[in-house]
């Protein structure tokens, strides 16, 4: 399958993820510097969560949220993904690979971005492009 780049179509998508008491919103895209504020860091269950970007072993870019913790420098533990069907698929989803039309091979390997960078140790992250080694 081809590479493909979803975020045009994307974004603006909105997922809200309701966490207990509070709701946590995500948009596809949000500008760089605007969303999360640093006064209201997105955390829950030990995990910072943080709008960002993948890149597919084939090339394919989508807008996503990623997990990472801020405990131990940065360790990355969730991705997901806004499709352009308007779902939202994680990476832990049994139907991950299918939801997105790719294969194991054409998807691993794939490399993320996150903003605001918020980890100055994060050792996982280039910081001269800001993608994940």
């Amino acid at each position: 399958m081809p590479k493909i780049d979803t975020r045009p179509s994307t974004k603006g998508n909105v997922l809200n993820l309701q966490t207990g008491r509070k709701i946590l919103r995500f948009v596809a895209g949000a500008d760089e510097n605007a969303h999360p504020d640093q006064s209201d860091r997105i955390e829950y269950e030990e995990l910072l969560f943080l709008n960002g970007e993948i890149e597919l072993k084939d090339g394919s870019r989508y807008w996503a949220v990623i997990g990472i913790s801020p405990e131990d420098g940065g360790e990355h533990w969730f991705s997901g993904l806004f499709l352009e069907n308007g779902d939202f698929v994680t990476q832990d989803d049994p139907d991950f690979l299918s939801k997105l039309g790719k294969t194991k091979e054409e998807v691993y390997g794939y490399r993320y971005r996150y903003w605001p960078t918020y980890l100055s140790r994060d050792h996982h992250i280039n910081y001269e492009t800001g993608w994940s080694r």
